[in-house]
């Protein structure tokens, strides 16, 4: 604006800088301010994109020394009035006077008003006619579009006018209906997906993982959904054209996320699954084809990976299990401080939620440790049973609820699972029975369909399981007390001497 006020003065502004001039244009006005009554010719320098003079505060001498300075007035004593709406009408005025032409010149604008939709560039030189040669030169807001006005907002809250324009700028208004065409003759849908879950500050790549077998539970795939901070969740699927259901468990388990960046896969960028993030109000920013290195689930996939592999092979984990492991993995790391730049000092799991993670469900077990499940008495199992421990359960029961194996094969869900105690671990019989566990359970996943051992509900048998089972007694049966929370500021608690 400074420049419209020093011409609005009398003054000469030539704000083009010497650069942009053709040469035989130059010359030692170019580029310069200029007021022919008192001679003044303050040259300007340039950098990009502004034009400027060095300049200072005078002293007080100098203000008042009217003999040895120049002191030439730059701008109106007249108030500044920048929205003025007959300077458009004067302007309008004079533009037909020159183009000898009276009709009305429509221009285009993007506005929120909803008739503006899109701007097509061939149509302003066709709304200018024929005499006039235009063309789109760029493109200007005026700030965020909204369906609720400020004047709108501040009546019904009852606030000013700049507190409700600075409300709506933070915020969002995701659900807000549009009421131009509504007549009341027909019931809304009672669903607003996009306001049911929190909304992530952090891009979410997106890829699916193939198993290297059905698993157990009928699982061929794995849907793997992570971030830069290394955070990584991952969803068994039957098939992989069931993807969109894992981003319906995305959105419900962490939040939408501010964009899902998934690879150029048509299952991860069309269908169901874009249908589920229209919904959500969730982009899909696709990466470039052919350029898996773009994608950050890719490298998560490798370090997950490798982590498997050395689970699966260090403690002998039969392949009907993949899935499961792979999940569990993907889950420690997400929980993981790696000292990665994006990670701040912090795990992933806090980076992406802004919380302090907690990992009580990942720290009782490792991945196929022995343990004993114990199942009520109105389950089809009994007692307490020897399994194996396959991580948490994630979409059953609470937050400390497990999923075990029976040598049957059988996946339980259970809150009650114990570790082997000391004297269990040393036990010749219980050695005994691990091995004829692994014996039946390796016979079982070879010689069974994956999809009929899953269900808890396929009838026990009673003889077959009865070697695996423990009666309860009343010091097992109690309730494990939980950790004391300690802060940073308390005294190490010391255990009592055993």
């Amino acid at each position: 604006f400074f420049f419209f006020f020093l011409r609005d003065n009398g003054l000469i502004v030539n704000d083009v800088p010497l650069q942009r001039l053709k040469p035989e244009a130059r010359n030692s006005r170019s580029h310069s301010i200029l007021d022919e009554p008192s001679g003044l010719h303050i040259p300007m320098d340039f950098s990009k994109p502004i034009s400027f003079f060095p300049c200072r505060k005078p002293t007080r001498t100098e203000a008042q020394d009217d003999i040895n300075n120049l002191h030439v007035v730059m701008t109106s004593s007249v108030p500044w009035e920048p929205y003025d709406a007959e300077s458009s009408r004067v302007e309008q005025s004079l533009r037909r006077q020159h183009q000898g032409d009276t009709a009305p010149h429509r221009i285009f604008s993007l506005k929120s008003d909803p008739s503006y939709k899109s701007v097509c560039p061939t149509s302003l030189p066709i709304s200018l006619g024929d005499r006039v040669e235009a063309i789109l030169s760029g493109v200007k807001t005026d700030g965020k579009s909204y369906l609720l006005k400020p004047d709108q907002l501040a009546r019904r809250w009852r606030i000013s006018i700049e507190c409700a324009r600075r409300t709506l700028k933070k915020t969002t208004q995701r659900a807000l209906r549009d009421w131009t065409n509504v007549t009341g003759s027909r019931r809304f849908r009672p669903t607003q997906l996009q306001l049911e879950y929190p909304r992530l500050r952090a891009d979410v790549w997106a890829d699916v993982k193939k198993g290297p077998c059905t698993s157990i539970e009928g699982n061929t795939h794995v849907a793997v959904y992570a971030s830069a901070c290394q955070w990584a969740r991952g969803y068994a699927l039957k098939k992989e054209s069931d993807v969109s259901d894992s981003l319906k468990h995305l959105f419900r388990d962490v939040g939408f996320p501010r964009v899902l960046r998934p690879d150029d896969a048509e299952s991860l960028t069309a269908g169901e699954f874009k249908r589920v993030a229209n919904k959500a109000q969730v982009p899909i920013h696709p990466s470039e084809p052919y350029h898996p290195d773009q994608n950050l689930a890719e490298d998560c996939i490798r370090e997950a990976t490798r982590m498997y592999v050395r689970f699966m092979t260090s403690r002998g984990i039969p392949q009907g299990f993949w899935d499961r492991v792979f999940i569990y993995c993907l889950e420690l790391r997400s929980h993981m401080v790696l000292g990665h730049s994006r990670q701040a000092g912090e795990c992933g799991a806090t980076c992406i939620t802004g919380n302090t993670s907690d990992i009580s469900h990942l720290a009782d077990f490792a991945i196929y440790d022995w343990c004993w499940a114990l199942s009520p008495t109105s389950s089809a199992q009994q007692n307490k049973q020897l399994c194996r421990w396959l991580g948490p359960s994630f979409d059953i029961g609470a937050e400390l609820c497990y999923a075990c194996v029976s040598a049957r094969g059988k996946i339980l869900h259970r809150s009650s699972v114990i570790p082997l105690t000391k004297e269990d671990r040393n036990s010749e019989d219980l050695k005994d029975l691990k091995k004829r566990f692994t014996e039946e359970l390796h016979n079982r996943l070879a010689n069974s369909n994956p999809i009929t051992v899953d269900s808890e509900e396929y009838p026990s048998d009673y003889v077959a399981d009865a070697k695996y089972i423990r009666p309860l007694d009343g010091e097992d049966a109690e309730t494990p007390q939980f950790e004391r929370y300690e802060d940073d500021e308390m005294l190490q608690f010391e255990e009592p001497p055993s």
